[in-house]
């Protein structure tokens, strides 16, 4: 209906500071994107602050990138222990699927974290948005389709939906660009 998204930012904020409150400020800090999904919001839509409307897309980027860098860190690198099962479960690793033994569950998880570590930086900085965008896009996307083959259903959707506020900023970040952190100046 595109009314009172202004609005709708700052209850996703309060939304956000709920879960800190809820779960700790640990667990909330890998969904930080969504600080960054509001402010984009807020800033597009806000005619009162409209003069910081510039804001709303590198904001979105970075909070976007800072999430991506912290999920590598707090599910993959530093604790890996999360994605070693959930890996003996699933069995996502392709690269042992496709008999190449040297790449076993833990070198899947070290180099998962790191490209998504990668990714993630990549996206802070605003180099190459773009196509980093639609390689991340490409990650997600075929994570899905692998839970909806293997018949993993209820997983595929909780999947589906942790990757939908992504997803949709990456369909943004795709669409338009890194963004610029300051005004642009007209002639």
């Amino acid at each position: 209906a595109n009314i009172f998204i202004p609005f709708a930012a700052i209850l996703l904020i309060i939304t956000y500071c709920g879960i800190i409150y809820h779960f700790s400020f640990f667990e909330a800090i890998d969904y930080i994107n969504l600080l960054g999904i509001a402010a984009f919001l807020f800033f597009s839509r806000t005619k009162k602050f409209a003069h910081y409307k510039y804001l709303g897309l590198p904001l979105l980027r970075i909070f976007t990138g800072l999430a991506l860098f912290i999920l590598a860190f707090t599910e993959k690198l530093l604790f890996p222990y999360k994605a070693l099962e959930f890996l003996e479960h699933y069995h996502l690793n392709f690269m042992k699927n496709l008999s190449i033994s040297v790449l076993d569950d833990q070198f899947f998880t070290l180099s998962a974290g790191s490209v998504e570590a990668a990714l993630g930086i990549i996206l802070i900085f605003g180099f190459i948005t773009r196509i980093n965008t639609i390689v991340l896009t490409g990650f997600f996307i075929a994570s899905n389709i692998y839970f909806f083959v293997q018949g993993y259903y209820p997983e595929g959707f909780t999947e589906l939906t942790g990757h939908l506020p992504i997803i949709a900023t990456a369909i943004i970040l795709i669409a338009y660009g890194s963004g610029h952190l300051r005004p642009s100046i007209n002639p």
